[in-house]
Parts: structure tokens; sequence; C-alpha cells
């Protein structure tokens, strides 16, 4: 008889971790590409717009997992920003 751990079907943090690092660099991305594109003024606003995008793509990828990552990389491919 095998023994069972009942945390296995709980994501570990570190995985949650390795999650969110994973959706703040693909928001960073989506926040850093209308600056390069454009010639956008940095002032306070915007930059706590870009914040708080990143930060929310962080914990929407921490709490659906690699559907949101995916979506979000889907999208980013067929903007055509490339």
């Amino acid at each position: 008889m095998a023994l069972e751990h009942p945390n296995d079907q709980q994501p570990s943090l570190l995985h949650a971790f390795y999650r969110f690092l994973g959706g703040t660099a693909v928001g960073l991305f989506m926040a850093i590409v209308p600056y390069l594109i454009s010639p956008i003024e940095l002032n306070g606003l915007s930059i706590s717009v870009a914040v708080l995008l990143v930060l929310s793509c962080g914990l929407l990828a921490v709490y659906f997992g690699e559907k949101f990552v995916e979506s979000l990389t889907r999208l980013l491919d067929s903007s055509g920003l490339y």
C-alpha cells in the first residue's frame, strides 16, 4: 500500500511563486511595449497603471495558472507587435 500525501493535490508555495514570476514577466512585457513603439510620456499615472498591470497579471497567473499565461502569450502573438 503506497503512502498518499494530501499536499500532492495542492500546488506548493514555490510553484505559485514561479507562476507569479511568469505572469509578471508577461505583464511587464505588455506594459513596456507601448512605451517602446510610441512616444508616451512617463508620468506618475502611467507608471502606476503599468505597475498595476504587472501585479495583476502576476496574481491572475497564480490564480488561473498556465491557462492565463497561455492566453496572454496568444494575445501578444496575435497582436502583430513583433
